[in-house]
């Protein structure tokens, strides 16, 4: 098995923007595919928006608190971990692209970190087991029967993402909860064939799996440094272990990364950033390697902290 080393050790790191070339102007006359995302407005914690071909944004949903959202491949829906009152239970809801009612896919249950499978016909998610633990499970995309595909007794599981046949997540390596996150995948038929994906080499730091490309071959990882004081963006590959950063940002000035995509095709990425202390955090598009990141055209509503959960989909 292949397992990917991470060094930060021979990364440049400046003051403020290391690798993004940052400009305001919007790169795109028309975003190809979907792009999905939550976005807090006026400090509620918040809405499902999608974009139109016209570089404009369509509101989803109103009156939420949502944590996050995965759209189908196809465009056709998404699905996000969203609580329908104030305070309430955290549950799997699928909503319409065109708009409309949502779907509960889990009932009474509760779960989060959701991911829609390839085919658009299923979800996986994950729910607390009440033990201390997480499971990994499996429902359908208009819901219907749950199915536990793995199981973990006592740590963490968090963000699945499905691609191909397996599921990728991040799991804590050991029982001790300040133990290093690493990205792990399962069989997704059956929960089985466990592969370690990732390896700190005894580094202190903050560990994120955003995205898989569609083919399963490159991981988008966010990585925050606390001794450096930086947030970065990498794509690891998994076929030839080769790994880059896209950029760095100063978490010392007040910027920050949240949540990437790659885009349909892989090429390109869309990720949440916060440019500096004050403001709101925005989404930025680039290409899938070195280059430069563009502020896409403004976020929606009036946002008080801006976008915070994102997916880039097919039209």
């Amino acid at each position: 098995m292949r397992i990917l080393r991470l060094t930060l050790a021979a990364v440049a790191i400046s003051v403020a923007f290391s690798g993004f070339g940052i400009s305001q102007a919007g790169a795109f006359t028309s975003l190809p595919g979907r792009l999905f995302t939550l976005t807090d407005i006026s400090g509620t914690n918040g809405d499902l928006f999608k974009t139109r071909p016209s570089n404009s944004w369509l509101r989803l949903t109103r009156g939420l608190s949502s944590e996050s959202v995965s759209a189908a491949p196809n465009g056709s829906f998404a699905v996000i971990c969203a609580a329908a009152v104030p305070g309430g239970t955290y549950r799997i809801y699928r909503v319409p692209a065109a708009g409309g009612p949502l779907r509960n896919l889990i009932g009474n249950r509760s779960g989060c970190g959701q991911s829609v499978s390839p085919d658009n016909r299923k979800v996986a998610y994950i729910t607390d087991t009440g033990t201390g633990g997480s499971s990994l499970n499996v429902v359908g995309s208009l819901g219907g029967r749950v199915r536990t595909l793995y199981r973990f007794a006592s740590y963490g599981m968090y963000g699945p993402i499905w691609v191909g046949g397996r599921i990728f997540f991040e799991r804590r390596v050991s029982r001790n909860p300040s133990s290093s996150i690493e990205v792990y995948s399962v069989r997704a038929r059956d929960g089985r064939k466990l592969r370690r994906h990732t390896n700190h080499a005894g580094q202190t730091l903050g560990y994120g799996l955003t995205d898989v490309s569609p083919n399963g071959e490159r991981l988008l990882i966010r990585i925050n440094d606390p001794v450096a004081s930086t947030d970065s963006l990498w794509v690891f590959s998994l076929r030839n272990r080769t790994r880059f950063n896209l950029g760095t940002v100063s978490t010392t000035l007040g910027a920050s990364i949240g949540d990437a995509s790659f885009s349909p095709s892989a090429r390109s990425v869309a990720m949440i950033m916060k440019p500096d202390a004050v403001s709101p955090d925005s989404i930025w598009v680039g290409a899938a390697r070195r280059g430069a990141f563009f502020s896409l055209f403004p976020s929606p509503g009036v946002a008080t902290n801006g976008p915070y959960s994102l997916d880039w989909v097919r039209r």
